[in-house]
């Protein structure tokens, strides 16, 4: 920093190592007037290697993986997937989704010749719970990009950290229920999620749709 010149710097973003704290502190105890942040796009990244450790989703990491490397491995299956990949006009390199895999399943089995990963693409379950993880995986992974981006400032750290405490359905529920909010800013997308909550809690209290439909027209 002092080869550069101190002057130039208003602000030190660093991980949240131990020694990466010290650092900062004492850059900032020395210049008080360069600002001690922690890296955010780092510390949104920590979430999701955390979610990686629970054994459930490790072994359900480690079957999508099985599936990659064999359509990566195998000439025959790898080539009936670009193939569709072209068909379906979908850009990408990697295995993308459900479909396109049990495409190949249906109509060349053949060609599955690793049991495992038969089995894999025969489970409902599997994709089911691939589909729940990801789903919950893709706020962390839209955030991660927004703060990694040059353009990325203090405030989208702010409001990336509003919508994942967002992500409980529930409290946009009782944001949009509260007399000084009203659900202000709430787009269309936030507001299908609050018609469903709702829908379900008013049903699980045991009441019936008609009700329901005429709760939400007061």
């Amino acid at each position: 920093m002092q080869n550069v010149g101190i002057g130039k710097f208003k602000a030190v973003v660093m991980d949240n190592g131990a020694n990466l704290r010290v650092a900062r502190r004492i850059t900032h105890e020395k210049y008080s007037y360069i600002l001690d942040l922690r890296c955010m796009a780092h510390a949104i990244n920590l979430i999701a290697s955390d979610f990686t450790e629970i054994d459930l989703i490790k072994n359900l990491i480690s079957n999508c993986n099985s599936i990659i490397e064999f359509f990566n491995n195998s000439h025959a299956a790898h080539g009936y997937y670009k193939e569709q990949l072209y068909v379906m006009k979908i850009k990408g390199r990697e295995i993308q989704s459900y479909c396109k895999t049990r495409w190949i399943l249906d109509n060349h089995p053949e060609v599955i010749t690793n049991r495992n990963v038969l089995s894999l693409l025969q489970d409902e379950e599997f994709y089911s719970r691939c589909y729940q993880i990801a789903s919950i995986l893709k706020p962390v992974k839209e955030l991660t990009n927004i703060l990694e981006s040059r353009t990325a400032n203090l405030a989208d750290c702010f409001i990336g950290l509003i919508r994942l405490e967002f992500i409980n359905n529930i409290y946009i529920l009782a944001y949009w229920l509260h007399p000084l909010y009203r659900g202000l800013g709430l787009k269309q997308a936030a507001l299908n999620k609050i018609y469903e909550t709702a829908s379900i809690m008013w049903h699980n209290l045991g009441h019936d749709e008609t009700s329901f439909l005429n709760l939400l027209t007061e």
